[in-house]
């Protein structure tokens, strides 16, 4: 009966450890969208900055 006691620990534990995981990945998530806007914000600032350098340089 060891295993149907450590079976019926591991399922009382399980929401609150999926709950942890689940948290740890929207807070992942989060600093991915985050990055990715950072990412488009450069690419916007690099293409601004050539478009003048192309605008001097006529």
């Amino acid at each position: 009966m060891l295993y149907l006691e450590d079976y019926l620990e591991m399922i009382e534990q399980l929401p609150m450890d999926l709950r942890d995981r689940f948290t740890e990945m929207r807070e992942m998530d989060l600093q991915v969208q985050d990055y990715y806007k950072a990412l488009e914000d450069a690419d916007e600032k690099v293409q601004l900055a050539n478009q003048i350098y192309d605008l001097q340089h006529l």
